[in-house]
């Protein structure tokens, strides 16, 4: 198997390998090293990035024993030369170590074990055992880690052949087989991990949880730490500077604020619906019908282009007040969305379902209501069918 080297030096950025096997895949080229700097993906960590030769390192991982490099681009050579990208490194190294802390933290106040954590280069997680943590017990675990970040505490890790030798104080137990890895921050955290992590807590800085889920009985934790929590710091002080601009109020009363604009659109709804109702109906009154029969009348809107609701209000409009009727209303887009109503003995399902017998449509519905969809392209079409179906 391919040495690797980050496991005891994770400060590498730069090392001599030999290819000892190469394979093409799917248009990407594996690589096969016989040492390597490249974390391999795996505990919830992305792999690294970085360049063998000329190529890029796309991703990382451990296939039947084997570890294989995946590039963007053929490498020649057997003799290369790998680096690896540190500021990828570092963040994820930061992020991970902030993730051991996080973990302690909640383990100790709450005895919520970490069933997995999840890195990517845009958020960082982790699932707790306890499916009803409050927000109060979220805050104290928050506030632990921190403690634990000022203190700069070192981070060490160690080796073991067996579990008979391995400490009784880890938080979690080993499930790989064969030596043993385990990461230590200071007195306050032990566990295995075969991940990377910086030299001390004072490296993550600070970590900062962004939300929490429920999630199959468990708490999902939402977090970053280090440059990236100064990064969301920033990005929300300046959204903030932007609503206090648009509210014309300071960060502490923009709840209130937001709230009486709330109130303000539930009340203009409601009265919108209410006048919309209104209009609807004057137009139910007022509508001309497209064609009478020995049977009734039929309206057509064939280009609607205001609300649905809207829409439907005024077809039931119609059939209360015009009946015996048919009316039918059609949304000009692809694929048009149909809707027809009925007061007469004609069954508005009926109709749609005969429209659908000749053209490619879908939907449904009852003797007095029906909607669906059709091809704007055949909409014309269906409805001189529809006028033809009515007039006999």
């Amino acid at each position: 198997m391919s040495q690797r080297i980050y496991l005891t030096d994770p400060t590498c950025e730069q090392f001599a390998g030999k290819v000892v096997s190469r394979r093409e895949e799917d248009g990407s080229w594996w690589l096969e090293l016989d040492r390597t700097c490249f974390y391999v993906e795996g505990g919830g960590q992305p792999s690294d990035a970085g360049t063998i030769g000329a190529a890029n390192v796309l991703r990382v991982f451990e296939h039947e024993g084997h570890v294989w490099h995946v590039v963007d681009r053929p490498v020649p050579e057997n003799d290369v030369i790998g680096r690896v990208n540190m500021a990828v490194r570092h963040d994820y190294s930061v992020q991970h170590t902030g993730q051991h802390i996080l973990s302690q933290a909640y383990w100790r106040l709450f005895a919520a074990a970490t069933s997995s954590f999840h890195l990517t280069d845009k958020s960082v997680s982790i699932d707790l055992s306890l499916g009803d943590m409050t927000e109060a017990q979220i805050a104290a675990g928050e506030a632990l880690a921190n403690e634990i970040i000022r203190r700069g505490l070192p981070i060490g890790t160690s080796f073991h052949d067996d579990r008979e030798t391995l400490p009784e104080e880890l938080r979690k137990s080993p499930v790989v087989k064969g030596p043993i890895r385990l990461v230590s921050v200071g007195d306050f955290d032990m566990c295995p991990c075969g991940g990377t992590h910086v030299a001390t807590t004072a490296e993550v800085q600070f970590i900062k949880v962004l939300a929490t889920e429920r999630t199959r009985g468990r708490t999902r934790v939402i977090f970053v730490c280090g440059e990236r929590a100064l990064r969301e710091y920033a990005r929300r002080i300046a959204s903030d500077n932007v609503l206090a601009q648009m509210l014309s109020a300071p960060y502490a009363e923009q709840p209130e604020a937001i709230e009486r604009l709330l109130t303000t659109e539930k009340e203009l709804r409601r009265e919108r619906t209410r006048l919309s109702r209104e209009l609807m109906e004057y137009r139910a009154v007022s509508a001309s019908p497209h064609s009478t029969f020995t049977w009734g009348t039929y309206f057509e809107f064939p280009e609607w282009n205001e609300e649905m609701d809207d829409a439907k209000y005024l077809l039931a409009a119609i059939s209360r007040m015009r009946r015996p009727a048919v009316a039918v209303l059609v949304m000009p887009q692809d694929p048009a969305r149909i809707f027809i109503s009925s007061s007469s003995a004609l069954e508005a399902g009926a109709m749609l379902r005969q429209l659908y017998a000749k053209y490619d449509g879908k939907g449904g519905g009852n003797a007095h209501a029906a909607q669906g969809s059709l091809p704007a392209a055949q909409v014309q079409d269906a409805l001189e069918t529809l006028r033809e179906t009515l007039s006999q």
